[in-house]
Order: C-alpha cells, then structure tokens, then sequence
C-alpha cells in the first residue's frame, strides 16, 4: 500500500525509457522524450530525435475513476500528434516509474514506460 497520492506520483520530470506498439519496440536510435507533469494541471512532452525539437503543452486530467490520465495538448509535437484530449491507462504509478497504455482505433496497443529524470 502506498501512502503517497496519485497526483504526487504522477507530478514530476519522467524520460521516456520503453514504447511498444502491440508488444514491439518502437524506438528509434536517437529519439528521446522527455515529460514534465505539474501539480497545478500542466504539463509539457519534449521530443528530441536528429535535429528535431518539438514541445507539446497543455493540461492533464484524471478521469472521474482515476484509472486514466487525459492530457489535452494546445500544441503538438511527435507524440502528440493531435491537438485535443489523448487519453492514457494508468498501468502502473509509482515513484520509480510510470506506465500508460492506449488502445488505437484498429485495437492496435500502444504502450509508454517513463523513469524519473536524474
């Protein structure tokens, strides 16, 4: 059982460390990304890959069950793609490490693993 709360798990600076795509690795030699999530509700995702730098920003949410994280992008960069809500299941949160998943529209699963930030 934990003590801390899941909002203070979630907050912080994370690194991307896995990303699959129906169980395969998806990343690509190079590519590094690098997640910022507030407290107050905010967050930003920088992706770095050869000479591209792209920041999304926006708002994240839990859902009313808090068994997902919505984040709603006002900008876009390689993952979020999209401008709007992506929202993520929580598998795993914790102080060491965070896990989503997401289900696409042809049942493909993408899943995200991030580390703290050193």
């Amino acid at each position: 059982m934990t003590l801390s709360s899941k909002k203070s798990r979630l907050a912080g600076e994370w690194v991307l460390s896995a990303k699959t795509l129906n169980g395969n690795n998806v990343i690509v030699p190079g590519y590094s990304e690098t997640l910022v999530i507030g407290t107050d509700g905010s967050f930003s995702d920088t992706a770095r890959y050869s000479n591209f730098v792209g920041t999304a920003k926006g708002t994240w949410t839990f859902s009313d069950d808090k068994l997902q994280v919505n984040f709603a992008a006002t900008s876009t960069n390689l993952i979020f793609t999209v401008n709007g809500i992506n929202a993520w299941n929580i598998v795993k949160l914790a102080k060491d490490e965070i896990k989503f998943e997401q289900v696409g529209s042809n049942n493909s699963i993408t899943a995200m693993t991030y580390i703290p930030k050193n």
